[in-house]
């Protein structure tokens, strides 16, 4: 059970980076 709490964490972590790293991408190919 624990161990399920802590993946879950970690992939919305992961997620969650990911999102800033995707709107980071998109205003860098906004600005060419």
């Amino acid at each position: 059970m624990f161990f399920k709490i802590i993946i879950t964490i970690i992939i919305i972590l992961l997620l969650f980076s990911d999102i800033k790293n995707i709107k980071s991408k998109f205003k860098q190919y906004l600005k060419k």
